[in-house]
């Protein structure tokens, strides 16, 4: 907010035949924020600058700082939602001391800190990113990279995660297979083998998601009459062991209310998403159009 003038003003030529570059030295001074005011420009009707330059200059001894902090260790991603990634880093070293710390996405900086932890924010649903973090010094030296870390934003609490993914199920009659569970049209469903309970079906949403709902839904032509399936969500992260994540229940599927059935349950992480069914007060079997799953 309070600046002072460290060279004043004067007329600075750019040749390209000499590099097209000015040097400006001055009086040592100690300054976070350097500012230049450009007045007049003989080319152009704009002030033009592709690079601003600032150095360090010997200190007392006669030393110049020439050694960049270490690499920030163990970059690790502490929280995600929807459109930010929070990341926790630990402290590099440096012979004169670090000053701040720069996350980095594809070259670009993305947020700064003073600590050891930053949070990124405008990123956009449901994406891929990966970051590194760098760590600067007073002398304006950087280090080398911290490692990788790869993470996707969460979806949007609307968008059904298990459109299209690959599925597996206990059994299946006929054409009934649980493909037909996550296919978008509720027409078409998946059905068990008769007379066999208990019976599951099951998405593999890819990789693992927060999630907090399931909607489940069958065919809504006034054929289907209203039943009860009795029936418990089960999640997984690895596909061999799943943790129950809402209990056997009875619900009631109703054509004359659209012939849907919304589970809410605690925000869990789970990749792979199963339903087990018990009972079927309408049919002798397992029965369902649409499998989805929604992060909350």
């Amino acid at each position: 907010s309070s600046f002072a003038t460290i060279a004043g003003p004067a007329g600075y030529t750019f040749n390209p035949a000499t590099g097209n570059a000015v040097t400006i030295t001055f009086a040592q001074t100690s300054a976070r924020y350097v500012r230049v005011n450009i007045t007049a420009n003989t080319g152009w009707t704009a002030a033009q600058l592709s690079e601003l330059e600032v150095y360090g200059t010997a200190g007392g001894g006669g030393d110049t700082d020439t050694q960049a902090p270490t690499a920030p260790g163990n970059l690790t991603v502490a929280g995600k939602t929807a459109t930010s990634v929070s990341l926790t880093w630990s402290a590099s070293t440096d012979d004169k001391g670090v000053t701040g710390y720069q996350v980095r996405s594809g070259g670009a900086v993305v947020a700064s800190s003073t600590g050891t932890s930053a949070t990124v924010t405008g990123l956009t649903a449901g994406t891929a990113y990966s970051f590194t973090v760098t760590a600067q010094d007073a002398a304006g030296n950087t280090s080398p990279a911290s490692n990788t870390v790869n993470v996707t934003t969460d979806a949007q609490a609307n968008t059904n995660l298990a459109r299209g993914k690959a599925t597996s199920e206990s059994s299946h009659t006929q054409n009934y297979g649980s493909g037909n569970a996550v296919d978008g049209d509720a027409n078409s469903y998946w059905e068990s083998a008769n007379n066999a309970f208990p019976q599951w079906v099951q998405v593999d949403l890819g990789s693992a998601a927060s999630i907090g709902r399931v909607v489940l839904k069958l065919p809504p032509q006034s054929a289907w009459q209203t039943r009860t399936q009795t029936l418990s969500v089960q999640g997984s992260t690895n596909g061999s062991s799943f943790a129950t994540i809402a209990g056997s229940t009875g619900y009631s599927f109703n054509p004359a209310t659209g012939n849907a059935v919304t589970i809410t349950f605690a925000q869990t992480s789970a990749r792979y998403v199963r339903l087990n069914f018990t009972a079927n007060t309408g049919w002798s079997a397992a029965q369902l159009s649409e499998f989805e799953v929604y992060p909350a």
